[in-house]
């Protein structure tokens, strides 16, 4: 089971860094320069886009050619399927 997004700290030689490994690591600064509340903001705000990523990329509808084509069907009238 894939574990929690979560905002972390990582130490990278001697700083240490806003982190997260969801959606692929991902910093959002030093934690001497970015305060927890604007690491919070910018973690939400991947968070969203890697959700809204993973959503676009998946069609809910086919049409009837792109369902047969699945099926290894070849419709009336339609062009050859890929098999």
């Amino acid at each position: 089971m894939p574990r929690k997004p979560t905002l972390r700290k990582k130490k990278v030689g001697k700083s240490v860094y806003w982190f997260t490994k969801a959606g692929g690591e991902t910093y959002f600064g030093n934690v001497q320069d970015v305060t927890s509340d604007e690491a919070r903001r910018l973690f939400a705000a991947h968070m969203k886009s890697v959700v809204e990523e993973d959503h676009s990329s998946k069609r809910k509808e086919l049409s009837a050619g792109e369902l047969g084509a699945r099926h290894g069907l070849h419709l009336p009238g339609g062009s050859p399927t890929l098999s």
